[in-house]
């Protein structure tokens, strides 16, 4: 019997674990309708004020975990991913696929924490960069 190395999925296939592309799209509809908000009033607050929002998805897939599992299940451990009977090693899939969320909630938390950041960011300084880069004219 050979040893083979575990198959390590990448970031991508976590993140479609995630669906974080629900969130990225979201992310981009608010940016682009904010744009255009600030393109047709020439006012650079709209394009800050997204940030709000975009921190609150943020704010939403960084508490995946906690959405997923409940308040009162969040401490509990995961069932056990071997079970053995005998000689044999049987495979547990509900404990499988508690690991395999365990580990997309904290793919979830990193790029929530990052889309936090880019929103506090954009909220923060949007307008202000906005107005140096592109000013209105005033």
């Amino acid at each position: 019997m050979t040893n083979q190395p575990q198959q390590k999925y990448t970031r991508r296939a976590y993140y479609r674990v995630i669906r974080a592309y629900r969130y990225i799209g979201a992310i981009t509809i608010v940016i682009i309708l904010s744009l255009v908000l600030s393109f047709l009033y020439k006012d650079w607050s709209y394009f800050s004020r997204s940030g709000g929002f975009v921190v609150l998805i943020g704010a939403l897939l960084g508490l995946r975990k906690l959405f997923r599992k409940g308040p009162s299940q969040l401490k509990q451990p995961n069932q056990p991913i071997n079970i053995k009977s005998g000689k044999l090693n049987q495979i547990n899939m509900v404990g499988v696929s508690q690991e395999i969320d365990d580990i997309g909630d904290g793919f979830a938390q990193e790029l929530g924490l990052f889309i936090v950041i880019a929103g506090t960011c954009i909220g923060s300084f949007g307008a202000l960069l906005m107005n140096h880069f592109w000013p209105w004219g005033t």
